[in-house]
């Protein structure tokens, strides 16, 4: 009584698979007591409430939905467009909970079930079996390996900036800057990978907005602190290396310091769940509150405890460090 159509175009990518892709349309012929049901189903309520896709026994909410008579007066056409749509929160919170079920597979056979009313979802039957895919695994790793390059590179080419990520010319290197670039980056190039893969344009969840306020506020508030304490001192200069670069975030002028490691290490381990969730999900991920607290706690402690840090100078020269001169 219940059926999946067979589609209608293959997809250019996969012309051979017959998988259905993010953004085509699958049709479920209904016949019998399921369209007789779902007729009455109609007459109280919208499409949206009347009938309800099932993949992989994920709700998909608020996906667009069309009712069509089929070839005989007892069968029902319904037809469900297989669209994300970000900005809706029912919707993506869907795709999101079906994504991370299939733990980065980007290609899908899924149980396939339709809810009519308030009754449980009934499995379609379908052959061969329902096969989804989001992209191509080589679109996939192309794009999530083009964009992982392009970051590790600018964020190289900032690093051996005499001034990017410093706190002075040719100076040593800022925490603050350094972690505001970085998120900076991440959520770019996350945002262009995202849209050449789905052909959409990602929400940014306000968690990432709060994020990068976090890192920028610390970026600014460690600037002012420096140049605030530097006065007409020379600051001490750092050589464009990678191990120069770790040093100075981690040294407080004193040696390695735990406030700053602490901002450090929550910075690369939020870093690589947000790599994780995009590659995964297809989506940024919406990071709890208790864990943007934690970030926030560790960047205000790095700035209290820079009050004190000693501003890195280069030391006088010995004709002016001798007494009475």
């Amino acid at each position: 009584q219940l059926s999946l159509l067979p589609k209608k175009n293959t997809s250019p990518e996969r012309p051979e698979s017959g998988l259905f892709r993010l953004g085509e349309t699958l049709q479920i012929r209904l016949s019998g007591a399921c369209a007789r049901q779902l007729d009455e189903e109609l007459t109280k309520r919208s499409i949206s409430e009347a009938v309800q896709l099932h993949l992989d026994n994920v709700a998909m909410a608020a996906l667009p939905v069309t009712v069509q008579q089929g070839t005989n007066p007892e069968e029902r056409i319904v037809s469900f467009h297989l669209l994300r749509q970000s900005q809706q929160e029912g919707n993506r919170a869907s795709w999101d909970s079906l994504l991370s079920k299939q733990h980065g597979s980007y290609e899908m056979h899924l149980p396939l079930a339709l809810a009519i009313g308030r009754d449980l979802p009934v499995l379609v039957q379908s052959s061969p079996p329902f096969g989804f895919f989001v992209v191509t695994h080589k679109a996939a790793l192309l794009t999530n390996g083009v964009c992982l390059l392009s970051f590790l590179g600018l964020y190289l080419l900032l690093i051996r900036s005499p001034s990017a990520l410093r706190e002075s010319h040719n100076g040593v290197y800022s925490l603050g800057k350094s972690q505001m670039a970085f998120w900076g980056l991440l959520v770019m190039f996350s945002f262009l990978g995202l849209w050449v893969l789905t052909g959409s344009m990602e929400r940014i969840p306000e968690q990432v907005l709060v994020l990068l306020g976090i890192s920028g506020a610390t970026g600014l508030g460690s600037l002012l602190m420096t140049n605030s304490k530097l006065g007409d001192r020379t600051p001490r200069m750092s050589n464009s290396t990678i191990k120069n670069f770790f040093q100075d975030i981690s040294d407080d002028g004193t040696g390695i310091s735990l406030h700053r490691m602490q901002v450090v290490a929550w910075t690369l381990i939020l870093g690589l769940v947000f790599i994780q969730s995009v590659n995964e999900v297809m989506s940024m991920p919406e990071f709890p509150e208790t864990l943007l607290l934690l970030m926030g706690i560790s960047n205000g402690l790095y700035l209290g405890f820079k009050f004190p840090e000693k501003v890195q100078t280069e030391p006088l020269p010995p004709s002016l460090n001798q007494p009475g001169v």
